[in-house]
């Protein structure tokens, strides 16, 4: 997820979408401003830990198999 392309809301509206479609598991990332394919990009600081917590609630009100590759140690992953 990248920061000022995603949020919460478009995290939700992502795994609504993939509910509806059927899908039964949704993995989110976080971003990291090492070797972006967009050089503007690389300014870009990555989410928190609260963010990525905000983000999962979020997706996992619609799709509850939502998991983060490469959780921070204290983000629930089931």
């Amino acid at each position: 997820m990248v920061p000022m392309l995603h949020g919460p809301t478009e995290v939700g509206r992502i795994a609504q979408a993939l509910a509806e479609a059927g899908e039964e598991r949704y993995y989110i990332q976080r971003f990291s401003p090492r070797s972006t394919l967009d050089p503007r990009y690389s300014g870009l600081r990555p989410f928190t830990d609260d963010d990525i917590e905000q983000m999962l609630k979020s997706a996992r009100s619609f799709l509850k198999g939502t998991l983060v590759r490469g959780a921070p140690a204290g983000i629930d992953q089931e």
